[in-house]
């Protein structure tokens, strides 16, 4: 895909240095590409708060650190 961009089936990855983070502003660019390119009834009724607390800083840090045995 270029520019640091992996294709895996139905996933996106980027490369650079913690742009996976799913942090509160990342949360609103997701909330704008959602409503900007899935033009669906239901998304009338999300807002960028709903979408803040699933796509969490937290879950990110907890997958991201290491499995304690």
């Amino acid at each position: 895909m270029g520019h640091g961009q992996i294709s895996e089936g139905d996933f996106i990855q980027f490369s650079a240095h913690e742009v996976n983070r799913p942090d509160k502003k990342r949360a609103a660019l997701v909330y704008e590409d959602l409503c900007r390119y899935l033009p669906h009834p239901n998304l009338k009724a999300a807002t960028p708060k709903m979408i803040s607390r699933v796509y969490r800083e937290s879950i990110y840090e907890q997958a991201m650190s290491p499995a304690v045995i």
